[in-house]
């Protein structure tokens, strides 16, 4: 296989290893190498020549990835579900605003190849299903430890995941009213479906846990006052820095995220 651009100059190595282990010693044995599962985030840049990869690490032939186990206390979803399989699954009654946000992403061709473990490690700030599972109190889990999903992101596009760290998949808390965790987004209307900013509520008495997406670097959750919410972004803002976005300024999505939240908010105590 030569390089994306067809001129033969960078030779591409490709991997489909059928087990965890396999894919683990790919990448601890090749420093080049870059896993790649539905492609819909790297393939573009790569196309572009703007992504360095030489070996591409091909998940989707893990079983063990695309697993789903629902227990009493917590559901697991393998990092090699697609989207479009999880919304015609269990996960999506269970789950019912993690369905949501998953049902925003993009356009059905997107849903049918984005898989849950590309997004959360490429970390999109603007991503709605790691977002949502921040809400959840979700934990990451790897091939060699367990990451709270609230602290996986860093920054725009980086995680705290080594270079050679495989995401297995998501243990999700299994709520006693997971229908009052609610979720909205404004969406780009130019786009082929691309989120401006989404948030999740779920009420806490006179206070609600929120997370927000599109709006800093990287998603954040917090628990604020329902009186009080433009005061408490204030105090989220101290402690992340803006996502920079050169076709809507950062007043406009602030001021969208605190329309979204009284939205959301609404939406769950009137579904109650």
């Amino acid at each position: 296989m030569t390089d994306p651009a067809g001129d033969g100059a960078t030779p591409l190595r490709y991997s489909a290893p059928a087990t965890v282990e396999e894919l683990v010693a790919l990448l601890a044995d090749d420093r080049d190498a870059t896993l790649i599962a539905g492609g819909q985030s790297l393939l573009l840049p790569l196309l572009a020549g703007d992504a360095a990869a030489t070996h591409l690490v091909d998940v989707r032939n893990v079983e063990r990835l695309r697993a789903i186990e629902i227990g009493e206390d917590e559901i697991f979803i393998g990092a090699g579900n697609c989207f479009s399989d999880l919304l015609r699954g269990p996960v999506a009654a269970l789950l019912p605003a993690f369905a949501e946000a998953l049902r925003h992403v993009g356009t059905t061709t997107i849903r049918n190849r984005a898989t849950l473990g590309g997004s959360l490690a490429w970390a999109d700030p603007r991503a709605e299903a790691p977002m949502v599972l921040m809400l959840h109190g979700a934990t990451v889990r790897t091939d060699r430890r367990a990451i709270p999903m609230a602290t996986l992101p860093v920054g725009p596009f980086k995680t705290r995941l080594a270079r050679d760290e495989v995401i297995l998949g998501v243990a999700v808390p299994r709520h006693p009213d997971p229908a009052a965790i609610r979720f909205a987004e404004l969406l780009d209307r130019h786009s082929a479906g691309k989120a401006v900013v989404s948030v999740a509520v779920r009420p806490a008495g006179n206070a609600i846990d929120l997370a927000i997406a599109g709006l800093l670097d990287r998603p954040v959750t917090a628990t604020a006052p329902v009186a009080s919410l433009d005061r408490s972004l204030s105090e989220i803002e101290r402690h992340h820095r803006p996502l920079e976005d050169p076709f809507h300024s950062y007043r406009y999505r602030r001021e969208m995220v605190l329309v979204l939240l009284r939205r959301a908010l609404a939406a769950s105590i009137e579904g109650r």
